[in-house]
């Protein structure tokens, strides 16, 4: 998709190609809605293996700032990773945790995680996506304000919007 923009551009068109990586805040993304339901559903916030692999991060208001430059500013054909911060998996899972009272984090092998949360998400969850922004705040003037990952986890709009509600969640017992 990314050649398609860039030809696009040579072709005269203006066209910029943004690379996010996993986005976050308002209580939703897509890799953590995921982990918070079978969190709930479990009663045990999971990461994989030794979850040392590192994601990159953007909070969604910041991402639509890049946006928005990228518009103004932006040369056609540009590329640009976009990401405020990066974040160990095992760190997520934790303030998962933290979010819903559990005693910690556990370790899963692949087949649990893949029990627990699907086979694709072993994949994209077992591997790192480490991005180089460096670009986007040079040429762009990008300066993200957002919270980190880990504090709207534990005290921002995920604790609003999944924390608890006074719900006791017991392992092995439905959520809903």
């Amino acid at each position: 998709m990314d050649v398609m923009v860039q030809e696009a551009a040579q072709a005269g068109d203006d066209t910029v190609v943004l690379r996010p990586t996993m986005i976050y805040g308002y209580g939703g993304s897509e890799q953590l809605p995921m982990m918070l339901r079978a969190s709930l559903r479990d009663g045990v916030s999971r990461y994989l293996g030794r979850g040392l692999n590192r994601y990159g991060n953007v909070y969604l208001d910041d991402l639509a700032d890049a946006y928005l430059l990228a518009l103004q500013h932006a040369p056609a054909g540009s590329v640009y990773n976009l990401a405020t911060d990066e974040c160990d998996f095992r760190r997520i899972a934790e303030a998962i945790a933290k979010l819903f009272g559990f005693g910690g984090a556990v370790s899963a092998t692949e087949e649990e995680f893949a029990q627990a949360l699907g086979p694709l998400p072993v994949a994209g969850l077992g591997s790192n996506s480490r991005v180089d922004s460096t670009r986007a705040r040079t040429e762009l003037g990008w300066a993200p304000q957002g919270p980190p990952l880990l504090d709207e986890l534990v005290h921002g709009s995920y604790r609003r919007i999944w924390g608890p509600k006074g719900i006791t969640v017991t392992p092995g017992q439905p959520t809903a």
